[in-house]
């Protein structure tokens, strides 16, 4: 089976400032630790395909400004992009046509 996981993320100021944590009840991973929610959201993504949880996983960043321009996201790792998540959909796709 193939399982694809794609975050889209509004780029702006409140998504790139470092979070403070607060860890009443569980201690939180040291990558995370005074880190932006681009960046959280970018190490538990790069964590996902790593640890096999997903096939692939497309993280996307957009930002509400250039919603309009042809190309409105950006893709902050090779690892994740949107040409790897879907081709490896599309490979997938192919191979379970080949067979049935």
């Amino acid at each position: 089976p193939w399982l694809g996981y794609m975050l889209l993320l509004e780029d702006c100021e409140k998504s790139r400032k470092s979070v403070r944590n607060n860890e009443p009840h569980f201690e939180v991973f040291p990558e995370f630790n005074e880190a932006s929610y681009v960046e959280r959201y970018h190490q538990t993504c790069l964590k996902l395909v790593r640890e096999r949880v997903y096939s692939e996983v497309c993280y996307l960043l957009a930002r509400e400004a250039n919603k309009m321009q042809p190309r409105n996201y950006s893709e902050p790792d090779e690892i994740l992009s949107g040409y790897r998540f879907l081709r490896s959909l599309c490979s997938h796709l192919n191979n379970f046509y080949e067979i049935v």
